[in-house]
């Protein structure tokens, strides 16, 4: 894995290929298009290239907490060099901490990525930040704290795919749904920067809830089947987000049928990524940011000689 110098991203823009971003338009369209890791001619209105329409988002920053990893995941460390690294869009998990502030973590306990053990949800924000967050990466022992979702806002720059994380463990406590997409909202509303924000979860109640809030706020069902296009639709959703063993040239149109973006998870093989572009996928979620970045320029570089 290619780490590159920590630096922040400076701004997204919202434009892909020279138009004018879409509001309306689903999760990952044209998000950040023009992040100077696109493809030739992509943005000058000669050849446009396929790989510029594809937004690079960087899977919890730069991926899991890993010895291989040096940025551990869901951490503004990690998600900051995912910018670096050409993302144009990084996904993040959130779930509640026990006086209710969201914090930006994956799992439902903090035993995988922390010192600590125990369920998220039973944990308050100070006893939360009090444990080390890079357990299993080289920044161990450096300060790396659990962030709550108003300090990475505030922190990184550059668009976000908020995951919602519904705790359903028995062993943990069950999450309130509307109280997590109020809380998600609220984020959204309140963010200043001129980014895209949207929101993504496997349990379509929380996205439907979403909606209700702010219609405005895309937002993406998670899903391992590529037939899950009707559940989304019916729910007024903007994206289907499947796994990438379940898309094809086949499977992605049939998506954009629905009027719905595909988006596909979590992709690092080059070859694989190259595939992706050629069914034509809006969004690549990736542990490999910077190996995205090179595909695109590669591919384009080949498509616009």
């Amino acid at each position: 894995m290619a780490k590159g110098v920590f630096a922040l991203f400076a701004a997204i823009l919202l434009a892909g290929c020279g138009s004018d971003p879409d509001p309306s338009a689903g999760p990952g369209a044209d998000a950040g298009a023009d992040s100077g890791t696109g493809g030739v001619g992509g943005g000058d209105g000669g050849c446009a290239c396929a790989a510029d329409k594809v937004v690079n988002s960087g899977h919890r920053g730069t991926g899991t907490n890993s010895s291989l990893n040096p940025f551990p995941e869901n951490t503004i460390e990690s998600i900051k060099q995912a910018f670096a690294e050409g993302a144009e869009m990084s996904e993040l998990d959130v779930v509640h901490s026990k006086d209710g502030v969201l914090v930006v973590i994956h799992d439902d306990t903090v035993n995988r990525t922390t010192n600590g053990t125990g369920c998220v949800g039973d944990l308050t924000v100070a006893e939360l930040q009090g444990l080390d967050a890079a357990v299993g990466t080289s920044l161990a022992g450096t300060g790396v704290k659990i962030p709550t979702l108003t300090e990475l806002l505030a922190a990184v720059d550059g668009g976000l795919n908020i995951e919602i994380k519904l705790q359903d463990n028995a062993k943990c406590p069950v999450s309130d749904i509307p109280k997590m997409a109020a809380d998600v909202v609220a984020a959204i509303q309140g963010d200043t920067k001129s980014r895209r924000l949207i929101v993504s979860s496997f349990n379509g109640d929380v996205l439907s809830e979403v909606k209700k809030l702010d219609a405005a706020i895309p937002a993406g069902l998670l899903t391992i089947s590529a037939d899950d296009y009707d559940k989304a639709t019916a729910r007024g959703l903007d994206a289907l987000n499947i796994q990438a063993l379940g898309a094809s040239a086949a499977s992605i149109a049939a998506i954009h049928n629905k009027d719905l973006d595909a988006n596909v998870w979590t992709v690092n093989d080059e070859n694989m990524l190259r595939n992706m572009i050629d069914f034509g996928v809006d969004m690549v979620i990736t542990d490999e940011p910077d190996l995205l970045a090179k595909v695109k320029t590669e591919y384009c570089a080949q498509a616009c000689p």
